[in-house]
């Protein structure tokens, strides 16, 4: 689904019809003193949802004044449903719209065309797993922590931060995020959430959320490109495509987890059924390479990726961690979907794009 957005609204779309809801005032941003101030928009509400709204004024160089968009940040999640763990659809459109233009209004700026045509700037889509078969989300995480990020790969994300009820997988232009959504709503002192989360604390379900956060224009071309959209200016029309949503979710989930890592969570603990396998898909296998190949599977398994490539690279004073990768594409193809845990064929279910 749709979550946060950032859209950019060029200074001719909106007017500002209470300037005093600005701090600074936004009477002064006509001023050239002000350039590059941040003018933010301060109401607030305990019992409405209302966006970030800022204006910061440029220069557009000497003699040509400044450019003033207006740039809002907000969750159409939150903006539809009060919270954001309920799932947006494409049917929303016509509603988010709507209820944009009226949350604005209440703010002093009165929008002048359609949020069809705003331009976006980031965005961030996501996917609730509803667990089954008593699994618990933090057990999943905990698991999932034992993947292995290749610096580079594909996604250029550049490092791994593990904590409490969070897998995180970021640079600064996109984020793939996997955490507990319930723990987060029960930690948050948001009003809106208390009734959602009590119905799901009172049926024992458990909720794991993945987010995948495209923080930048430059980022947001690559991916799209790479999952087949060629969109040069993405415009929050352009954003309301379930397609789209569950594409870019696919890409993450396999490019970091499902192609890489996978046979972390292979079932099979039996030494004969993997020399068998491994027989089987490469029958001029020696045996120093299929102990090589073992031994990474069940260290691998038992400290996932992360700890082993801390293990060599300090016990061993390994500097090219990379060389292993062959091993790891190797183990990879002799493990199938239906061998992994029961949960992993769960939400690769849910996330993978053909599997809809």
């Amino acid at each position: 689904m749709l979550d946060t957005v950032t859209l950019n609204v060029a200074e001719m779309d909106y007017r500002v019809t209470k300037p005093d809801f600005f701090i600074p005032n936004a009477s002064y941003i006509s001023s050239h003193k002000f350039y590059g101030t941040r003018f933010a928009n301060k109401l607030k509400s305990k019992d409405t949802y209302y966006p970030k709204v800022t204006i910061t004024p440029r220069s557009k160089g000497k003699g040509f004044g400044a450019k003033n968009d207006l740039r809002i940040e907000f969750s159409a999640t939150k903006l539809i449903f009060g919270n954001n763990l309920e799932e947006l659809s494409i049917y929303h459109e016509n509603d988010v719209y709507k209820l944009l233009k009226e949350r604005l209004s209440e703010m002093g700026i009165e929008i002048l065309v359609s949020p069809a045509i705003f331009q976006v700037s980031r965005f961030d889509t996501s996917k609730n797993i509803f667990l089954s078969k008593g699994y618990f989300s933090f057990q999943i995480i905990s698991e999932l922590r034992k993947c292995g990020v290749c610096k580079p790969i594909d996604l250029s994300c550049k490092d791994y931060q593990e904590g409490g009820n969070t897998l995180h997988f970021y640079n600064n232009d996109a984020s793939f995020v996997i955490y507990d959504k319930l723990a987060e709503l029960i930690q948050s002192k948001a009003k809106l959430s208390k009734n959602i989360v009590s119905e799901y604390v009172s049926r024992n379900q458990e909720i794991l959320r993945f987010e995948v956060r495209l923080k930048t224009k430059a980022k947001m071309k690559e991916v799209l490109s790479k999952i087949g959209y060629k969109v040069d200016n993405l415009t929050f029309a352009n954003l309301f495509d379930e397609t789209l949503w569950t594409k870019i979710l696919d890409y993450y989930w396999n490019s970091l987890v499902v192609n890489k890592n996978r046979f972390i969570f292979n079932m099979t603990n039996s030494l004969d059924s993997l020399l068998n396998k491994l027989q089987l898909s490469n029958p001029k296998i020696k045996p120093k390479e299929a102990t090589q190949l073992i031994g990474t599977y069940y260290m691998a398994k038992e400290k996932g990726l992360q700890e082993t490539r801390k293990i060599f690279e300090k016990r061993f004073k390994l500097k090219n961690w990379s060389r292993f990768s062959k091993d790891f594409e190797i183990l990879n193809q002799i493990t199938e979907i239906e061998g992994c845990f029961g949960w992993f064929g769960e939400i690769d279910r849910v996330l993978r794009f053909d599997n809809e």
